[in-house]
């Protein structure tokens, strides 16, 4: 949800810097790419993160055994 609005603030903040530039208004401008490239750079270590996690809990599902349907006998072998 974080990354989401992260990446929503960054695309609201780039169209409104095309827009100051053409307003003359460099300063604002130079503060608004500053706050994306911040923005961009949490965006990456949120993206590192998540990516962490899938794969701690992708490795975790690993280690769970599949449970029997309820229908299949007990036993140790195929018969």
């Amino acid at each position: 949800a974080i990354l989401d609005s992260n990446l929503a603030e960054v695309n609201a903040t780039s169209k409104s810097i095309g827009k100051l530039m053409k307003e003359g208004k460099k300063e604002e401008a130079e503060t608004a790419k500053a706050h994306v490239a911040e923005l961009k750079e949490t965006n990456k270590k949120l993206q590192a993160e998540m990516e962490q996690a899938a794969s701690d809990m992708q490795n975790l599902l690993y280690t769970i055994p599949n449970v029997p349907y309820e229908s299949v006998p007990e036993g140790f072998g195929a018969e």
